[in-house]
């Protein structure tokens, strides 16, 4: 036997959700993302990112208690990516600053990128859901 459809999650509404939400709140896609060249990830940001790499081959996360194997809480990976501290990536104004760089392994910066996402200090961000239309 079929279920009833659930009401809508968003407070004060109380149509059908599909699943759990209405037509109305339901979120919106985030804007698909520019290819990389377009982001600022073409033939400048790689041979900057070899450089950055070859001067640092080791991630240099600290306080890492998943990829440290020592004593210390220094990750002791190699570094794969090169990750802007500021969040901004190669357009932003200190996009090829080697100050502004750190090297990282993969799991590190995915971890970063993640806890920036969550605190919003990174353009990659989900459109809000929208508000409730009056009735």
């Amino acid at each position: 036997m079929p279920t009833a459809p659930q009401p809508c999650l968003a407070p004060g509404c109380n149509r059908p959700g599909n699943p759990t939400r209405c037509t109305d709140h339901q979120r919106t896609q985030r804007d698909p993302r520019p290819n990389p060249r377009a982001r600022g990830y073409g033939k400048r940001w790689q041979a900057f990112r070899r450089s950055v790499i070859s001067s640092s081959p080791w991630c240099a996360c600290t306080g890492c208690t998943s990829c440290s194997t020592g004593p210390t809480d220094q990750c002791t990976n190699p570094a794969t990516d090169v990750d802007h501290v500021d969040g901004l990536g190669p357009l932003g104004p200190d996009g090829f600053n080697p100050a502004n760089v750190q090297t990282l392994c993969k799991p590190c910066h995915s971890r970063k990128t993640a806890t920036d996402v969550a605190a919003n200090r990174t353009r990659h961000r989900i459109s809000p859901v929208p508000e409730a239309p009056e009735h």
